[in-house]
């Protein structure tokens, strides 16, 4: 057990990340049994009790610093040096989308999130607690966190690349005008467009047509049932999102070096680059989906809440992946036997018959 322990913190267990909203500090008033309170002498953020502070996570990082280390003892006499803010300079203060999360173990097994966040146009550093208290002279974490280096936000997900090679690009936009000539297009209730693009890709990897056609079935029913859970989660995107994210791809294709090449290829095809990002719009609907349900995972991990049933999770690529196959994939079920399966069997039957 170390010695600094906490109180004043209510440890009911980690909040969601729907529970971590932003917002201004909560004024208090003066306690019956004299505790102190916004309208008191300022308290410091840390006093001795009876819960101990068994491990710390900062965003996302289990066990930083390790428990028992000298670095560990620090944190703990960091935070106890810390005082409530100002009430005047706290109603100016707010947390914005970018903080990092400090989630400390007790030794009864329940966590607390602390928020560690520097104001827009901003120099000091400020903690706030889940109940909306702030406190200032929280520049330690620096000591911790790489701030320019620091994830606010999960890392994205391979195979949501911008934009291809030139000669990728070329048969990429080949196949979707012949797509377009037999009136097949994307979506996401026809599978034969997409399953003919991820026959493009998985091609290149595999021996056999046939085990070719198999991957790209089975990539596009977790694909799917990805899109689908992010849909029921409410995380559709917005037609604007979808619009943003075709501009930023076309913004880095004309900034690239060889973007002649690029215009080129799709010159040869009777194509150009606004016409076949729009042509494929629905694959970016499908991925922004997918990316704020992989955003929502992390910041819940971020958050501490590292299970998924009754594995304790390392880090967030193992928390995703039970994440995928303990939750999202068993809830998809009747949406895979009632509607994904009868179309991939009529892409994959057309896609085995046509060659």
């Amino acid at each position: 057990m170390n010695r600094y322990q906490t109180e004043g913190l209510t440890a009911s267990g980690s909040p969601s990340a729907e529970e971590a909203a932003c917002g201004t500090a909560q004024d208090e008033t003066q306690e019956p049994d004299g505790t102190q309170t916004a309208d008191s002498p300022l308290p410091a953020f840390v006093h001795h009790s009876q819960r101990a502070v068994e491990t710390i996570q900062i965003n996302g990082i289990k066990n930083y610093p390790p428990a028992g280390t000298a670095d560990f003892e620090t944190f703990l006499e960091n935070l106890e040096s810390i005082s409530r803010a100002d009430q005047v300079e706290k109603r100016e203060i707010r947390r914005e989308k970018d903080y990092l999360v400090v989630t400390l173990g007790y030794e009864n097994g329940e966590k607390e999130n602390l928020f560690f966040f520097r104001p827009e146009d901003g120099e000091d550093w400020y903690l706030q607690t889940g109940d909306g208290r702030i406190f200032e002279g929280a520049g330690f974490i620096t000591d911790y966190v790489n701030i320019e280096e620091a994830a606010f936000g999960p890392e994205p997900q391979e195979g949501f690349a911008l934009f291809m090679e030139p000669d990728e690009l070329k048969q990429s936009a080949e196949l979707t005008g012949r797509l377009k000539e037999m009136g097949v297009f994307f979506s996401t209730g026809d599978m034969r467009a997409l399953f003919a693009d991820e026959m493009r890709t998985q091609r290149k990897l595999w021996e056999t047509e046939k085990e070719a056609l198999e991957a790209a079935a089975e990539e596009l029913t977790q694909r799917m049932d990805q899109y689908q859970y992010a849909l029921q989660k409410g995380y559709a995107p917005t037609e604007e999102e979808i619009d943003n994210r075709l501009e930023e791809i076309t913004a880095r294709i004309r900034e690239a070096s060889n973007f002649a090449e690029f215009e080129t290829a799709l010159k040869e095809c009777g194509t150009t680059c606004e016409r076949y990002l729009q042509d494929r719009r629905e694959l970016y609907r499908i991925s922004l989906a997918t990316e704020k349900l992989y955003a929502a995972a992390y910041e819940e991990f971020r958050l501490g809440n590292d299970r998924i049933g009754d594995r304790v999770c390392g880090d967030f690529t193992e928390y995703w992946t039970y994440y995928l196959l303990d939750v999202v994939y068993p809830a998809m079920e009747s949406y895979n036997e009632n509607t994904l399966e009868p179309l991939l069997k009529e892409a994959f039957y057309i896609s085995l018959n046509s060659r």
